[in-house]
């Protein structure tokens, strides 16, 4: 069973809160064998919502753009904890 993720972006906060780069980034993660989910605030506090929603999932905020990017070099070992 893949590992699964929530991506939570925030739209307003420019163009790393695109769902378009949201969406190519997960896209690296699936590439991975994450199951990814991305999904977008539409209110103040709802990544707060959101992330309690994810359950048992990996929760990935974006805050900024370069903060993602960090993610990649970890993403083998999240694999081998599968």
């Amino acid at each position: 069973m893949a590992m699964e993720a929530v991506i939570i972006g925030n739209p307003n906060s420019g163009s790393a809160g695109d769902e378009g780069y949201l969406e190519r980034f997960a896209k690296v993660l699936r590439a991975g064998g994450l199951e990814i989910e991305v999904l977008n605030t539409e209110r103040p506090d709802h990544a707060t919502e959101l992330a309690a929603m994810a359950g048992d999932r990996l929760v990935i905020v974006q805050d900024r753009l370069p903060n993602l990017f960090l993610l990649l070099p970890l993403l083998p070992l999240l694999l081998m904890s599968l």
